[in-house]
C-alpha cells in the first residue's frame, strides 16, 4: 500500500475525537495482509511471556474466578519489529492527523482475551494511571479480529468527563471507576483492521469474551513529539535495531528493581514452566484458523 496521500480518518472523524475525547473508525482501515505480522508478533510475545520483566506482564481481570484478561505492556520495546509493520506506520499516520502534529509513540500494549472468558475489563481512565501526566494522546486500540458485542469491543461512556474521576483498584493489575459498570457504557464493534481512539480522559472498558475465538487487540498510545528532527530521526533508528534509548532507561532500571523482589506471575503464565498455562495456551494462542488476517 503507497501510503502518499492516504488518510486513515477523515475530517468529521477528527472533529469527534478532538469534540468527544474519543472517536471509532469502524471500517478496515488497517488490510488483513497488514494484520497478519502484527498478530504473529504478539502471539509470540504472550508464547514467551515467562521471559518477559514481571512489570510488564498483567492480568486485567476483575476477578480470577471469572477467568483471565492477559494483557504485556511496552510489547513494541521487547518486540521492535512491531514498529517495522504497515500496521504501525498506519497508526501513526491516523494518530498524527487526529493531534494534529507530529506524534511519537510513549506506550503501548496488547490485550488478548480468551475465548469463554467471563471477565469484564473495568470502565476507567487512562489518565488514572498517571495523574500527574495530563497530556493530549490519542490512543489507538487496533482490532486484529473483528470486536463484536460478543467477544468484547470497547464501550465509551458518551460524555468524557472534564477532570479525572475516583477509581479503585480492580483485580491484580487494573483500575476501575468508583460506581460505574461496564454495562452503563455504550458498545462500539469494529472489524479486524478497524480501531477505537480514545483521549487521557475518556471513559472506557469492554465487555467479557463469550465467543469462541481470541479477541486480540494492539493498544498504541500517541502524544506530541516536541524531539527536535534530528534526534527523532535518531532515536526511530535505534528503536528500529532494538537498541534502547535514552527516554527509556528509567523505565527499564525501574523494571529491574521490581524485578530483584518478582511478584508472583499472573495465573496465566506458568513462570517455572516456563510456558503459558496449558488451559491458557489453548485460549490466548490462535489455532492457526482463528485469525483475522485468514
Amino acid at each position: 500500500m503507497n501510503l502518499s496521500g492516504f488518510r486513515p480518518v477523515h475530517r468529521g472523524e477528527v472533529a469527534r475525537f478532538r469534540r468527544d475525547g474519543f472517536v471509532v473508525v469502524d471500517r478496515p482501515v488497517v488490510p488483513a495482509r497488514a494484520l497478519r505480522p502484527v498478530r504473529e508478533l504478539l502471539d509470540g510475545l504472550f508464547e514467551r511471556a515467562h521471559e518477559l520483566p514481571a512489570p510488564w506482564v498483567h492480568d486485567l481481570a476483575p476477578d480470577a474466578r471469572t477467568g483471565c484478561v492477559p494483557e504485556i505492556v511496552n510489547a513494541a520495546h521487547v518486540e521492535p519489529r512491531l514498529l517495522r509493520t504497515r500496521a504501525y506506520r498506519l497508526a501513526v499516520r491516523a494518530a498524527r492527523r487526529l493531534l494534529g502534529t507530529p506524534v511519537e509513540l510513549t506506550f503501548d500494549h496488547a490485550i488478548f482475551k480468551p475465548p469463554g472468558s467471563g471477565a469484564d475489563t473495568a470502565l476507567h481512565q487512562d489518565l488514572a494511571f498517571q495523574p500527574d501526566w495530563d497530556v493530549p494522546t490519542a490512543t489507538i486500540w487496533l482490532a486484529l479480529v473483528d470486536a463484536t458485542c460478543a467477544n468484547g469491543c470497547m464501550r465509551f461512556l458518551p460524555e468524557t468527563p472534564k477532570g479525572l474521576l475516583d477509581h479503585e483498584p480492580v483485580g491484580r493489575d487494573a483500575l476501575g471507576v468508583v460506581g460505574l459498570d461496564v454495562s452503563q457504557a455504550h458498545p462500539h464493534p469494529v472489524p479486524a483492521g478497524g480501531f477505537t481512539v480514545h483521549s487521557q480522559r475518556a471513559v472506557h472498558g469492554s465487555g467479557r469474551n463469550e465467543s469462541s475465538d481470541v479477541r486480540a487487540v494492539w493498544i498504541l498510545k500517541f502524544v506530541k513529539d516536541e524531539r527536535s528532527w534530528r534526534r527523532r530521526t535518531w532515536e526511530r533508528s535505534l528503536e528500529l535495531q532494538g537498541v534502547v534509548v535514552p527516554r527509556r532507561f528509567a523505565e527499564l532500571r525501574e523494571a529491574a528493581g521490581d524485578r530483584a523482589r518478582p511478584a508472583p506471575p499472573p495465573d496465566w503464565v506458568d513462570g517455572a514452566a516456563g510456558v503459558v498455562q496449558k488451559a491458557g495456551m489453548q485460549n490466548v494462542l490462535p489455532s492457526g484458523d482463528d485469525r483475522a488476517y485468514r
